[in-house]
């Protein structure tokens, strides 16, 4: 009997990543991978998507600390962010709607934010501002999507679809729907609800790993997200 086998390397399942799916990734950070350390505290973290939409903090005291483990899943997380000086990363760039972000993190102080893409026009028009002790917010435009699924000191996934007036906020189970107006993202910023221009709502969030595609998700690729963030974080 003649046997056809694979040879080991096709064999091996190829582990998934973000940018695999078919819907264009534009932006993808995480807290183990692309990493630069000023000591113990971080100064920048790569861009995954091949954009080169890094994020940085060039000043030392206002730059995070990172740890090796202990976030969901036993991960890497960078945090606590300490909202006195405050600390944060950012990065400029344009992106234009559809955005679809998911973000895994854990906002860790009543009443203080956490954005993350912004709109360039400073604290007000934030595109994604995360709040503890109140509802989770999708801001755009002045515009707000808010989300009672949010909960203090629990890791969470988060979902925000930014389409105009298919605009959509998931925080665990809990989704909203509206209209989060049209703005494109002019950047990404983590630890203040701000684009580095003011500092408003600095937090005390802790933080694991952000992802942003060109497009809605259709889906069975959001299926096949929360897999990778299920089987990565426990989420």
């Amino acid at each position: 009997m003649i046997g056809i086998g694979l040879s080991p390397r096709a064999a091996r399942k190829v582990p998934f990543v973000p940018t695999n799916l078919a819907t264009p990734c534009v932006g993808w950070w995480r807290a183990d991978r692309g990493i630069t350390l000023n000591g113990g505290n971080v100064s920048q973290i790569n861009d995954g998507s091949g954009l080169a939409r890094h994020i940085a903090q060039a000043v030392a005291a206002k730059q995070p600390p990172w740890n090796a483990s202990g976030g969901p899943g036993n991960q890497a997380y960078i945090g606590t962010f300490d909202h006195v000086i405050p600390q944060y990363l950012t990065g400029a760039w344009t992106q234009a709607q559809p955005i679809e972000l998911w973000t895994v993190a854990l906002p860790s102080v009543a009443d203080r934010g956490v954005g993350t893409i912004h709109d360039g026009a400073g604290g007000g028009n934030n595109m994604r501002r995360y709040v503890t002790g109140a509802p989770a917010s999708s801001i755009y435009a002045g515009a707000s999507l808010n989300n009672e699924g949010d909960d203090t000191n629990q890791w969470r996934r988060r979902i925000d679809l930014f389409n105009g007036a298919n605009s959509m906020n998931r925080v665990g189970a809990a989704e909203v729907n509206g209209n989060a107006g049209t703005n494109a993202a002019a950047g990404m910023t983590l630890g203040i609800y701000g684009d580095g221009s003011t500092a408003n709502d600095p937090s005390d969030m802790r933080w694991c790993e952000s992802i942003m595609y060109s497009a809605a998700l259709t889906p069975s690729e959001r299926l096949v997200l929360d897999d990778y963030i299920a089987a990565r974080y426990g989420l």
